[in-house]
């Protein structure tokens, strides 16, 4: 029930904004003589990415160190990678790749690597001071709440409507996670239209008609580009150890691997 109230909720800009706010009357200050870890992520501009993030609902890039990339690509290929179907068994890389040569009426779409989870530098870079100091500027207060996922998209040639009905977010549509909510997301595999770039319709956090706060949380193509000019959509490609910084409430969704599959390190702080 609460997580209910919470998904609802997190639709109204203005709910996210007075969370936010309650939630920074409460919070204690950091102390800034705590000691930080290094980062992961190569230094940017603090007060760019606050600004990109209320203008356009996104940052970009931010960068993973290579040495962060490669360690997450070694084990996203020799760790068993799970199937968001519970009926599925565990699953690895190579296996994948076989299986779908094999198998294209029911593909293996997509799956996340459970390891991750507890793995080392995964949480370094959860827990990374730069993108926890941008969290707590941008929602007001520092997220205590950080769900991560490092996972595979795999090329094959299932139709929109059987990803869709397998939870692969190929339709434009916005989240409704929590009260309050920003995401990070990291390209550890080259990442483009034919490998399953993010697009997304910069600043729709905000700009979004009031009838689509309501109801499904989705949107056709059709509808998106009646409503903006198709000019407005914005294709994050980039090399692996690309990332952004997004507020996920905009408008947004994943192109599918046509050529290439895609790996991506995906974390949610609300």
């Amino acid at each position: 029930m609460v997580d209910n109230v919470r998904f609802a909720c997190g639709r109204f800009a203005s709910v996210r904004a007075g969370y936010g706010a309650i939630r920074a009357l409460a919070e204690k200050k950091p102390d800034s003589r705590d000691s930080k870890p290094e980062s992961l992520i190569e230094p940017f501009d603090f007060d760019a990415a606050i600004s990109g993030l209320r203008r356009e609902s996104v940052y970009r890039p931010i960068r993973l160190h290579h040495r962060a990339v490669a360690a997450l690509m070694q084990l996203a290929i020799e760790e068993p990678i799970r199937s968001p179907l519970p009926t599925e068994p565990f699953i690895r890389y190579a296996e994948v790749l076989e299986y779908n040569r094999t198998n294209r009426e029911l593909p293996f779409l997509y799956g996340r690597v459970p390891s991750a989870e507890n793995d080392p530098t995964v949480l370094r870079i959860v827990n990374d001071p730069q993108i926890l100091e941008i969290a707590r500027r941008y929602l007001g207060y520092l997220p205590l709440r950080r769900r991560l996922r490092l996972q595979w998209s795999f090329v094959c040639e299932a139709p929109a409507d059987q990803r869709m009905a397998r939870g692969q977010t190929v339709r434009y549509h916005y989240d409704s996670d929590d009260f309050n909510f920003l995401y990070t997301m990291f390209y550890l595999t080259e990442t483009d239209a034919d490998s399953g770039a993010h697009a997304m319709i910069p600043g729709t956090h905000r700009t979004k008609p009031i009838s689509w706060l309501f109801g499904r949380t989705w949107r056709t193509d059709e509808e998106i580009f009646a409503r903006y000019p198709r000019s407005n959509e914005l294709l994050l490609a980039g090399p692996a150890g690309f990332g952004f910084i997004q507020d996920s409430s905009c408008l947004h969704k994943a192109w599918p691997p046509i050529k290439r599959p895609r790996l991506v390190l995906q974390i949610r702080y609300s």
